[in-house]
């Protein structure tokens, strides 16, 4: 369904609606046409010619005007209008007996589905109830009072169904705005999750980089001299406890190739492009540092190869050197690379894999691709829809207990009420089951070769009545299939159900055409109605977050800050009261007594075990 790029997002689903609606008439007048020539005695002379004319003008009047993109109300309530006429008139026009179906009740029945398009609450309350009931008096002589209210009661199912089903879109087109806005409220739930996370981890590769190996090489040094390598990073701490933690400028091959300088590597560095997401940007830049500090503490190395692939979407970086290596299931091993380049990595949505052998090497392989466009939840759709389905329910019950004439004859009785428990199946599946790619090709299946079984044991000399009473079980399957699943699923079982039922009838002896003026017009229908409405609502959904797209990015923009505060807080007021006073006497470059070495070597023992196992040792150690 094409959209004019200035609609708005209500009006797109009207639109839709307005498709649906003269789709339902557009379907049955070509079946009630056959169906009018081939019983051309069934009406006082010229009367069903000359509504069908009428019909079509209208048709062709209302699809001329939604073309042009103007409404087309007046000639729906025209049709409307005619259908009351015609139906009125019956009694006076009609004047053949037996149990067939009165062909213009077909359209009759079609253009008061549009009542529901032009006045909702008069269709339900008053048109829908009054013209079931006069096509039950109509019926009387000729199938008997029980069974002329019945199938009545189907024609009001089937009528409120889809009034019902215009109702639901109407209130949900008014509520596509509060659909998007949940959806944005539970993106930002989630980015606080992972944003608590990611903070949690950045603060603690920090810890584990800067202030551990601070205190590390100040309590290690020899003398009373602090070294220059403590001093450094003791330094970069602090900087980190004011909150200076942005990544600096400059491309990543440049900071990795003057961070293996200042180690005393010889590093080849090989990287081309570069990642413009600075979280993703961060995590690179320090889980790569990390990796090439390993290399000069624990390869036994001065020689590594970097190699990076990097781009907005997508970003490989390895660092391999041919040192001794090591067994990386060992646990000391394992609990640092966790920390300071597994778990940032993580923290960003990517991977980090140690590959390394005792006396064979390592290599650090750092993965990172952006995630793909989030779909609309289902939730809102489902809820959408589950409604409708209680009516559609309702629907494939009064098929399957009108037609007990037609099933409880079939020569293989046990087949058809297993038949009829696998499409009651089918009705839940499609109505409950979540959509995928490919869920829908096995009911699609399920469904033909139970119709297939159907429509091959249809009792000899069954009447026309009511014969094909299993393609209207289907039609909420359909419906559901059509609105909830991929584009055309619920099209493709609606001519496939019906391709079976021709051939059946082919290999039957019977006219290949009969179920076409049976329920096969509302079931093509209801798939294209589902189909154009669910169709609506997805472009409505799209254009009205693409309308909400700057407050929603603002807003999750606003929680990443937030998130970030709260954790600097937090670990800032617990680190500069502990580890605060360390770092500022290893930075000032002063000089130590073996008692203060001892006491740095505690604290950095104390600082890795809450770091390993926070939630096992109190933090006032």
């Amino acid at each position: 369904m094409s959209v004019p790029a200035e609609q708005s997002p209500h009006q797109i689903i009207w639109v839709a609606v307005s498709w649906a609606g003269i789709a339902i008439v557009g379907l049955n007048l070509p079946v009630t046409v056959i169906d009018v020539a081939g019983s051309r005695t069934a009406y006082v002379p010229w009367f069903a010619e000359i509504v069908c004319v009428l019909y079509a003008a209208l048709w062709v009047s209302a699809l001329v005007l939604i073309l042009r993109r103007r409404r087309a109300r007046k000639a729906m309530q025209a049709t409307v209008i005619l259908s009351l006429a015609v139906l009125a008139l019956h009694p006076l026009t009609l004047r053949t007996g037996g149990s067939q179906y009165p062909p213009l009740l077909h359209l009759v029945g079609a253009g008061l589905c549009l009542s529901a398009v032009v006045h909702l609450r008069l269709a339900t309350t008053l048109i829908v109830p009054a013209a079931s009931a006069a096509v039950a008096l109509i019926r009387i002589p000729e199938l008997g009072v029980g069974r002329a209210w019945g199938e009545a009661a189907l024609l009001a199912v089937s009528a409120w169904l889809a009034t019902f089903a215009i109702r639901i879109v109407v209130r949900a087109n008014d509520s596509v705005d509060d659909a998007v806005a949940a959806a944005a409220r539970a993106s930002e739930r989630e980015l606080r999750a992972r944003r608590q996370t990611y903070e949690r981890l950045r603060w603690n590769g920090l810890i584990h980089d800067k202030v551990l190996a601070a205190l590390r090489a100040a309590s290690r040094g020899a003398g009373d001299t602090i070294p220059r390598d403590a001093v450094a990073l003791a330094a970069t701490g602090l900087t980190a406890l004011t909150g200076a933690t942005q990544p600096r400028p400059g491309a990543l091959a440049a900071i990795w190739r003057e961070h293996a300088e200042r180690l005393g590597l010889e590093v080849a560095v090989d990287v081309t492009g570069d990642v413009p997401d600075p979280e993703v940007r961060l995590a690179l830049r320090d889980a790569t540092r990390e990796a090439l500090t390993n290399v000069q503490r624990h390869s036994g190395q001065r020689t590594a190869v970097l190699h990076g692939i990097l781009t907005p979407t997508r970003a490989t970086v390895t660092v391999t050197d041919p040192g001794r290596g090591f067994r990386v299931s060992e646990t000391g091993h394992r609990a640092g690379i966790a920390t300071s380049i597994v778990a940032r990595m993580r923290a960003v949505g990517g991977h980090a894999h140690v590959r390394s052998t005792p006396q064979h090497g390592t290599e650090v392989r750092l993965d990172w691709s952006a995630a793909g466009p989030t779909a609309a939840s289902q939730d809102w759709q489902l809820g959408l829809f589950a409604p409708i389905m209680v009516v559609g329910a309702i629907a494939f019950l009064l098929n399957v207990f009108l037609a007990i004439d037609q099933w409880r004859l079939s020569p293989a009785i046990s087949l058809t009420v297993a038949a009829i428990v696998v499409l009651a199946g089918l009705t839940v599946a499609t109505t409950l089951l979540t959509p995928s790619d490919w869920n829908w090709v096995p009911l699609a299946v399920l469904a033909v070769v139970t119709i297939a079984a159907l429509a091959g044991t249809i009792p000899q000399g069954a009447p026309e009545s009511w014969r094909y009473w299993f393609l209207g079980a289907l039609t909420p399957a359909v419906g559901a299939m059509a609105f909830r699943f991929r584009p055309w699923a619920g099209l493709a079982l609606a001519g496939a159900a019906t391709l079976v039922c021709m051939v059946a009838d082919a290999l039957a002896g019977r006219s290949v055409w009969q179920c076409l003026v049976g329920p096969v017009p509302v079931l093509i229908t209801t798939a294209a109605a589902g189909q154009l409405v669910r169709t609506a609502f997805d472009s409505a959904y799209v254009r009205t977050a693409e309308a909400m797209a700057e407050d929603i990015q603002a807003r999750l923009a606003t929680a990443v800050s937030e998130e970030r505060a709260l954790e600097d807080d937090r670990r800032t007021e617990a680190l500069q009261a502990s580890i605060g006073p360390a770092l500022q006497l290893i930075a000032g470059g002063g000089r130590l007594t073996p008692a203060l070495r001892d006491q740095l070597a505690d604290l950095e023992s104390a600082a890795r075990d809450q770091l390993a196992a926070p939630d096992l040792v109190d933090p006032a150690l």
